[in-house]
């Protein structure tokens, strides 16, 4: 399964360099640009059409009299301002593009300007793309060992700041680190570094599945979820294929026609594994699956998973923070402080028609959230709540609320479930002011 979801994901995503923007600017092809690099140096380089195509997509690491060339050509100090080769600064002039970005390749300051200058938050992937790359590199744990940091502190840069910079340099994470995966990029000796290996690499698809839901691009979620499900399986990690399920019950929840029963298999699906979970995620995975089952009006089972999650909650005091994506530093990072257990009440309540309830504990939860993903969440969560209670006009201020914690931000989904909520008021409510005001905000938001 995950091959065949790695592939459709390398038929959309390429990799973009420096190299390859400025061939383009000068309309040039392969040919006539390496004949021109390899007259920039009286010996001989080897460059040929071939090797350029390498260098573009980053399977050749240019050294010697070829880099040499390459500099004098571009005029350049180092062939890392060409996205090539392995210095940190290389980082920011390479990444991965979708195939629709590349059509504007004609043109280097629109590239530039779409891209956010390339890979935006170069320290944050670097370690990722400095390993292998050349064919026949070695992968060692060590390498593991980095790109784990760096889906720890992807997690960390994204709750903080989910904007499009943060989500690009989550996608180049992922999508390098399934690039390295294939056998004739880098050699793996052992196979528990390469389940090592491939676990990291589910834990940064699921940041990016997250990244690409929040946007509002579900279908892209869904494909970055089910890749992420496909490798936690080849890594034999229990844990992460747990949360996997978690991943692919979001995507039909948050639809245009929510499906319901799909996501309440995911869950369920999520919940088989609470023997192999650490409390945090055992909490997280039990209170949506409470959440569930009150959407389906059970509300005795509900309160008894509810209950559980509180338990599980309550024991990561003493639980490690983990690393990457699934980890108190990202995921569950109101596990540690409540709020995310709270939030689930108030979806309980909400479910089973308790609204007065569901608005005193959301409004509870919204003082202890920081992060403007959290607080957009949690200030549309009330606006829904203040909706099903009948008061319009509170729900409309909340839900500007909601919007300008996400106006900066790479956060549509928040946007297309306040349009959801609005087409639910009432007839008569169009003309006051406040609703108004939030008709004009979803416009300009579009």
């Amino acid at each position: 399964m995950a091959d065949d979801v790695i592939k459709e994901l390398f038929e959309k995503w390429k990799i973009v360099t420096e190299l390859q923007i400025r061939r383009l600017e000068l309309g040039a092809t392969r040919q006539d640009m390496a004949d021109s690099i390899a007259s920039f140096c009286v010996q001989g380089t080897g460059i040929t059409d071939d090797c350029l195509t390498d260098c573009e997509r980053r399977r050749r690491n240019p050294t010697g009299r070829l880099a040499v060339a390459l500099c004098k050509r571009f005029g350049v100090s180092s062939v890392a301002l060409l996205g090539l080769g392995r210095a940190k600064e290389t980082a920011r002039w390479w990444t991965w593009m979708t195939l629709d970005e590349k059509d504007y390749l004609v043109n280097r300051r629109t590239l530039l300007k779409s891209a956010g200058l390339l890979v935006p938050v170069p320290d944050l992937v670097y370690y990722a793309q400095a390993i292998g790359w050349r064919k026949g590199s070695m992968v060692s744990d060590g390498d593991v060992d980095s790109a784990q940091a760096t889906a720890t502190d992807l997690a960390i840069a994204y709750v903080a700041d989910p904007a499009s910079d943060t989500v690009r340099a989550a996608r180049a994470h992922a999508l390098t680190l399934l690039d390295l995966l294939k056998p004739s990029n880098a050699t793996i000796k052992l196979e528990t570094t390469r389940h090592r290996l491939q676990a990291v690499a589910s834990d940064a698809c699921a940041l990016a599945g997250y990244a690409e839901m929040h946007g509002g691009r579900l279908d892209d979620a869904d494909r970055w979820f089910k890749c992420a499900f496909g490798l936690a399986r080849e890594a034999e990690d229990r844990r992460l294929e747990a949360l996997a399920h978690v991943g692919l019950a979001w995507v039909p929840l948050h639809g245009g026609d929510p499906d319901r029963a799909a996501a309440l298999a995911e869950f369920e699906s999520a919940a088989t594994f609470h023997g192999v979970l650490p409390p945090s995620a055992r909490a997280y995975v039990l209170g949506n699956l409470s959440w569930q089952h009150a959407e389906a009006g059970r509300d005795l089972i509900s309160g008894r998973l509810l209950e559980h999650s509180r338990i599980a909650a309550a024991r990561t005091r003493h639980e490690p923070p983990g690393w990457g994506w699934w980890s108190t530093h990202g995921a569950f990072e109101n596990i540690r402080n409540g709020t995310s257990g709270t939030v689930i009440g108030g979806y309980r309540a909400l479910a089973l028609g308790s609204s007065a309830e569901a608005v005193e504990i959301f409004t509870g939860a919204l003082a202890a959230r920081t992060s403007p993903l959290f607080r957009a969440s949690t200030y549309e969560d009330l606006a829904l709540a203040h909706v099903a209670a009948g008061d319009i006009e509170r729900a409309s201020a909340l839900g500007i609320a909601s919007l300008d914690e996400a106006a900066t931000q790479d956060l549509g989904l928040y946007r297309e479930k306040m349009l959801a909520a609005r087409r639910t008021f009432p007839v008569g409510t169009t003309t006051l002011p406040l609703v108004r005001e939030l008709d004009e905000r979803l416009r300009l938001a579009a």
